[in-house]
């Protein structure tokens, strides 16, 4: 496997080596470089989930300010009510 992460053997040569095929030698290849990817955060799927997290963390900051401005509302209308009434 050594061969394979470095790139300084043959494909073939890793291949009869570890008694397998060279297209099975070239799925582990493509394996290992996802799994690269991914734990770097820059793969073809991890740059899009980061894209549809960072879209989902926008939404909901956006739900928390328009959630605190309709209690921030309700409560000002509760408050109004008591502040009228003693003034009277």
């Amino acid at each position: 496997m050594i061969g394979l992460e470095t790139k300084k053997a043959p494909i073939q040569e890793i291949a009869g080596a570890c008694g397998v095929e060279r297209y099975t030698i070239c799925g582990w290849s493509r394996e290992l470089l996802d799994e690269r990817r991914r734990e770097k955060g820059d793969g073809e799927h991890g740059s899009a989930e980061v894209s549809d997290l960072q879209r989902r963390i926008g939404d909901q900051k956006g739900r928390v300010r328009r959630l605190e401005l309709e209690k921030d509302i309700l409560e000002g209308t509760i408050e109004m009510p008591r502040k009228t009434s003693l003034i009277r």
